[in-house]
């Protein structure tokens, strides 16, 4: 009989418990490698937030803004058209004639006088009597906008013309300083000080002149090009070319805005913008035929323009002409068909050793458009250096280069800010009458050479800064240590 082997029964039934064990700790997932964040523009950082200023400071910004509007409002009441009656006058005569029937004090006393005459006011007559003959240095296309929106009473244009030139101004003024990363408040307060300060504002105005106009207009690009929509874009190129054609002081920011975009290798966003601008100059073009004038306007224009620039007629316009070209082609002994041919000799080599320092990276959305405000600024300031004519209330566009060099949001070192703002006082403040004999007999120069001085030294000023800065943007060299 065999021995029963004892076990100690089946596990099967039991009840078994086992301690709970936390569980070994492991490692959070490593996340997938995404792609690199694109650099921080040279210069330029993320805005500043602006907080809600007490009640006080509100009120006194307010206050600050209402002076600096009826300030120049009141300059426009009292304006009588000087400019704006030679405007209103070749406006309605213009489908009737060509450059060359305007030339001459005769046809401008019967004209003006027969004006005078129908109309029976102060202001025209005031106005015409201030000048002696008519300057024909504006396009074919102004003369058409000019004509389209004449309804025969020149006091009642006169005062529809002043207001939208200022509201042009400030909205454009305003509109520009909220695109650039001005809190509200400061583009409210920097708007009164303008209005309050900077006398080229008040120049143009006092004259009647369509420096306002053209500053809404730049704004209305800088507007456009900043829709994400790709007709947006040729739309931009388009209203750009009609605004040159309109007036050309935007004319030098093309060939800027061009290099920008070839050295940033903006391929679709040239060819956009191409498209829109031939559209654009196509409707210039076409534009007499809208109030019944002949094509051969525009041979007229160009014809007048060399005529006027052989002659040095630019050159006879007495005070507040401030030119540089001029001064430095009596100077120089150069006329003024060579001494652009040397400037833009010199400006050609620039950019093409620009385009070979040029460092290709990539660029964000946000970096193509401060470029693309920074050249447009660029032109308008080179233009009023260039420029065989450039009265005092042309230096209105100098505003956006020192603004733009002011942004809250750009990296620039205390030493730019500080001479930009060096450079908008001289623009800004008026030539301090009481001392006027004083430096004429200490410096013993005339009174349009000192104007000149202070007016072409802080465009001269802010064009040098922004000139560095964009250069150093394209170089790749404009990287600053974050705050």
């Amino acid at each position: 009989m065999g021995r029963k082997r004892r076990t100690h029964g089946s596990r099967v039934g039991r009840k078994v418990v086992v301690a709970a064990s936390a569980p070994a700790p492991t490692s959070a997932p490593t996340p997938a490698p995404g792609p690199a964040e694109p650099p921080q523009p040279p210069d330029v950082q993320a805005p500043v937030p602006s907080g809600r200023l007490p009640g006080f400071l509100r009120g006194a910004i307010g206050l600050l803004l209402f002076l600096g509007i009826s300030v120049p409002f009141s300059a426009a009441t009292r304006a009588d058209g000087v400019d704006y009656v030679q405007f209103w006058l070749i406006g309605q005569e213009m489908p009737f004639g060509y450059y060359g029937k305007f030339a001459g004090e005769q046809k401008y006393a019967r004209l003006g006088g027969a004006a005078v005459e129908e109309q029976g006011g102060e202001k025209i007559a005031a106005a015409v009597a201030s000048r002696s003959r008519f300057e024909m240095t504006a396009t074919p296309l102004f003369y058409t906008l000019c004509g389209l929106a004449v309804t025969g009473d020149y006091e009642r244009d006169l005062r529809l013309f002043q207001f939208a030139n200022l509201l042009a101004f400030l909205a454009g003024t305003y509109g520009l300083m909220r695109l650039w990363g001005y809190p509200r408040s400061w583009a409210l307060l920097v708007l009164a000080l303008v209005g309050l300060f900077y006398w080229p504002l008040r120049w143009d105005i006092s004259t009647s002149n369509t420096n306002g106009l053209l500053l809404g207009g730049v704004a209305a690009y800088a507007w456009l090009a900043r829709r994400r929509s790709r007709w947006a874009v040729v739309g931009s190129g388009a209203w750009l070319a009609f605004l040159t054609a309109v007036k050309p002081m935007t004319l030098l920011a093309l060939p800027i805005l061009l290099v920008l975009r070839c050295a940033s290798r903006s391929w679709r966003r040239l060819a956009s913008e191409a498209i829109g601008a031939a559209a654009g100059l196509l409707i210039a073009f076409l534009s007499p035929l809208a109030i019944g004038a002949p094509l051969r306007l525009w041979r007229d224009f160009f014809q007048e323009q060399y005529r006027y620039v052989a002659q040095g007629l630019y050159g006879h316009r007495g005070l507040g002409n401030t030119s540089c070209v001029r001064a430095l082609s009596k100077a120089l002994g150069l006329s003024q068909f060579e001494l652009w041919a040397l400037l833009g000799g010199l400006l050609a080599a620039g950019i093409a050793a620009l385009l070979f320092a040029y460092r290709s990276r990539s660029r964000s959305q946000d970096e193509d458009l401060f470029d693309g405000d920074l050249a447009l600024a660029l032109g308008l300031a080179l233009f009023l250096a260039l420029s065989p004519l450039a009265w005092s209330h042309y230096f209105l566009l100098s505003l956006p280069l020192g603004l733009l060099l002011l942004r809250p949001d750009l990296r620039a070192s205390r030493w730019r800010a500080w001479i930009a703002c060096f450079a908008l006082c001289m623009l800004a403040i008026h030539p301090i009458s009481q001392f006027r004999e004083a430096l004429l007999e200490t410096f013993d120069v005339s009174w349009s050479v000192l104007l000149g001085i202070q007016l072409q030294g802080g465009n001269a000023v802010l064009l040098t800064l922004g000139a560095l800065l964009f250069v150093a943007r394209l170089t790749g060299r404009g990287q600053v240590v974050r705050a």
